[in-house]
């Protein structure tokens, strides 16, 4: 139990610290900030990892499984996200900098592989 505590411990952390620093940076520059995403991220991640972290102690058939299918499911997503932005951009519907664009692939990668273990760890 020691791990699942530390990881809600950490998610309610980011959600502090990433809500401060998005509150005063919007305030300040009236944008979203790009480092924004990755707060949203790590937040995702911890809680995912806590309901995880019971179940992936045992590092048996079942959790290596998990694994494999969320590392495989997110290859796809990630791919399937690459290929929109590249059409939103050429299209010109969005306008990102190279830096903006790079953390929102980062965030929407680790959304997805830690929301695609907690999905799976229900089905399996």
């Amino acid at each position: 139990m020691g791990y699942r505590k530390t990881y809600l411990f950490f998610g309610c952390i980011f959600i502090i610290f990433g809500g401060f620093h998005t509150t005063i940076y919007t305030i300040a520059e009236e944008t979203f900030p790009t480092m924004g995403y990755t707060y949203i991220a790590l937040i995702i991640m911890c809680f995912c990892l806590s309901y995880l972290a019971p179940q992936f102690q045992r590092n048996d058939e079942r959790t290596k499984f998990i694994r494999h299918k969320a590392m495989f499911y997110s290859f796809f997503s990630i791919v399937v996200y690459l290929i929109v932005l590249i059409a939103l951009l050429n299209f010109n519907v969005i306008a990102l900098t190279a830096l903006q664009a790079l953390n929102l692939l980062l965030a929407l990668s680790f959304i997805t592989v830690f929301l695609s273990m907690v999905i799976l760890s229900k089905f399996y």
